[in-house]
């Protein structure tokens, strides 16, 4: 009867070992396809982090430029406006035409221009309204 049981204990013994050993390779199998899901998994979040930072920049970047544009057309319609107003106020009577009265005014500048001058035809700055004084320069740049 001992060898009964001994030679069946040997073949649960075998076949256990068997099992855990198939079990083993299973889990093994099991641990690489996590390890790969998890990769896939992480690869596919740091793809849509990307594609979100991309639409995000191309958005801030496309703001930016429209504020620019903003500031630039401001800053060229005033700077017309005045050049505009002054043209009209030289031709009324370009005799007395004096900056010193337009010197504080707030309709004539602003921010934007701070000084303006009148050069003639021979490139020499004949009026401005600079602090200090009506200098005459030569701007003719030849």
């Amino acid at each position: 009867m001992r060898r009964k049981w001994r030679k069946a204990l040997k073949i649960t013994t075998k076949t256990c070992a068997a099992v855990w050993r198939a079990a083993g390779n299973i889990t093994a199998f099991l641990g690489a396809a996590m390890i790969g899901i998890i990769w896939l998994g992480v690869a596919f979040h740091l793809t849509a982090e990307r594609q979100i930072s991309q639409e995000a920049a191309i958005q801030n970047s496309g703001n930016l430029v429209r504020a620019f544009e903003e500031h630039l057309v401001r800053s060229i319609k005033e700077v017309d406006r005045v050049l505009l107003f002054l043209r009209a106020k030289y031709e009324e009577g370009a005799a007395t035409f004096d900056f010193a009265s337009w010197k504080d005014s707030d309709y004539l500048f602003s921010d934007i221009t701070s000084q303006v001058g009148i050069i003639g035809a021979d490139g020499f700055l004949r009026l401005n309204n600079g602090s200090s004084g009506n200098r005459v320069g030569d701007f003719g740049g030849s």
